[in-house]
Formats: C-alpha cells, structure tokens, sequence
C-alpha cells in the first residue's frame, strides 16, 4: 500500500497489492493486482476498500479473477473491474450497465439498521433491528475469520450471508453493504 492512500490503520490490502491514490470523494483509486474472488479469503481486504470507495463514489481501477463460488450478484455494488476472468462475458456486461452509485449501503439509526438493496434490478428497503446481528454487521465491516466472532454473532452471520448481505470466503466473512459517512444530497429544512 503507498502512503497516500488514506486507509482504516486495522486494514491491510493483501500481498500482492498495491494501492495507488487517495479514497477521498469522486477520487481516483487504483488496487494493483489482480484480486483473486472464490476460494482466497485474502481478497476480502481489497473487497472492502472497494466497498469503501463505493460508499465514497470513487472511480477505482482493478482487476479480479472469479475462481469459485461467488454469486457475481453480491459484488454488483461494487464498481465493475476494468478486467476480469472467470465470468461471462454478458454478466460483466450487465455489471457495467446497471452499476450506480448508491445499489447496495445500510443507514444506523437509534438500535436498528436500514438496508437499501437494489443489486438483483428491484429496490428493496429492509429494516434490521436484532441486536446482534447489527453488532455481526458492524464487527464485519473490518474482514475477519468467522470463527474469531462470539457464538451468537456467528449465527446472525449465517442469517446475513443468506440475505446476501455478507460475504463469506474460506474461513472468513465481510459486510458487503457499504455505510455512508455523509448525506450525498443536500437538505433542505
């Protein structure tokens, strides 16, 4: 990782990588590289930092190699990687048309989380208010081996992965919604 790229001090981009830029809003960031999604938990890290610049609209340049079983459906909130293998060339091609700014990111309010999800093509607004698998969304964020997670957020874990709204790969899971920081449109009172 090159020191200007402003990163969370607990995330580490994985061997291999290299991050060039600055994760600022409408940045460029590039992720050198080629990000390995299937069966290498070690992608979960550079998967995240696109999660992040998602949540800040920034154009990022990647490359990945899908070489196991991950729904490419999951990852379509992320921006499309500028080359890939390992998926059909029409599935790439609809991942570049219909992504946008905004498909797949939850909201904290006081004890519940609200999920907006529009990767599958019909917006769906969902309301999680357990608890635990608020504290399983939020522990997520930072990708991390399941096993290192209590008992009952490794339940909740389960509940979230079958909703699409976390990752696993090996031993390890993350968050796929991103947070919003800020408002991306201005209030008015």
């Amino acid at each position: 990782m090159t020191a200007s790229a402003a990163l969370p001090a607990e995330w580490t981009v994985p061997a291999g990588h290299a991050v060039t830029g600055t994760l600022a809003a409408h940045s460029r960031l590039g992720i050198g590289g080629t990000i390995r999604i299937g069966n290498d938990e070690n992608a979960l890290p550079a998967l995240a930092l696109l999660r992040e610049a998602s949540a800040l609209a920034a154009d990022v340049g990647w490359t990945a190699a899908v070489d196991g079983p991950v729904p490419i459906w999951q990852l379509t909130h992320l921006p499309p990687p500028r080359d890939v293998s390992g998926v059909a060339p029409e599935d790439l091609a609809r991942w570049r048309e219909t992504f946008r700014f905004g498909l797949c990111y939850y909201r904290r309010g006081p004890g519940f989380l609200t999920v907006h999800d529009a990767r599958r093509g019909v917006p769906t607004r969902s309301t999680i208010a357990d608890p635990v698998a608020i504290a399983a969304v939020e522990a997520l964020r930072t990708p991390r081996p399941v096993a290192d997670l209590d008992p009952a957020l490794r339940d909740a874990v389960a509940g979230l992965a079958d909703r699409g709204l976390v990752l696993h790969i090996g031993r390890s899971a993350m968050t796929l919604p991103w947070r919003p920081t800020r408002w991306p449109v201005p209030c008015i009172l």
